[in-house]
């Protein structure tokens, strides 16, 4: 599955969960509440992996990352993580994608960007092959905004693709043409 299909996937999830729970947004829930009810809308277009929230384990250890000042990497010291959402095979190193939810009014995201620039570095423990930290605006009942990372850092082609895939009608023609536009590109690089 390349880039486009997996965030396509995870779009249409997130476009599924925002239409069809507009309770939860209207009563302005947690974060953690938002997280799960979305995992779930995930686990139906994620039938082959497993869709878990805050799941903080490695195998049979438990997901860190080291502190941000710089230490070891035999750092025994390094903070628990628990991401808000991962689409992952248990008992395997197979990780596909983290999520990370804020809700608008949260601006307190720097745990969350340092959370997905460590979970996608190729060369790190975990090696998500993307992350999306999506921002939810609970007063308007939409997507606020939305970041994709891949390899340790923000992807901003996926970026705006995604946070045009989530856009309404009118991006949706400027998405479909970007879109048929990569698939050229890739077609033609492949030959």
């Amino acid at each position: 599955m390349n880039a486009l299909e997996l965030l396509e996937i995870a779009a249409s999830a997130i476009e599924t969960f925002v239409a069809s729970e507009p309770e939860l947004f209207a009563v302005d829930v947690n974060e953690r509440s938002l997280s799960a009810r979305l995992a779930l809308h995930l686990q139906h277009r994620f039938p082959e992996w497993h869709v878990d929230c805050e799941y903080n384990r490695l195998g049979d250890g438990i997901k860190r990352l080291p502190r941000p000042e710089g230490t070891s990497t035999d750092d025994r010291q390094g903070r628990t993580i628990y991401p808000d959402i991962i689409v992952h095979r248990r008992g395997e190193r197979s990780n596909l994608l983290v999520i990370e939810v804020k809700k608008h009014d949260n601006d307190d995201t720097d745990r969350d960007v340092e959370k997905l620039t460590g979970l996608t570095e190729p060369g790190g423990e975990y090696a998500y092959r993307h992350g999306i930290h999506l921002i939810l605006d609970c007063t308007r009942g939409i997507v606020g905004n939305v970041m994709v990372y891949t390899e340790g850092r923000i992807d901003e082609p996926l970026a705006v693709w995604m946070k045009l895939r989530l856009s309404g009608p009118e991006a949706r023609a400027i998405l479909e043409r970007a879109t048929a536009e990569f698939r050229r590109r890739t077609i033609d690089r492949e030959a």
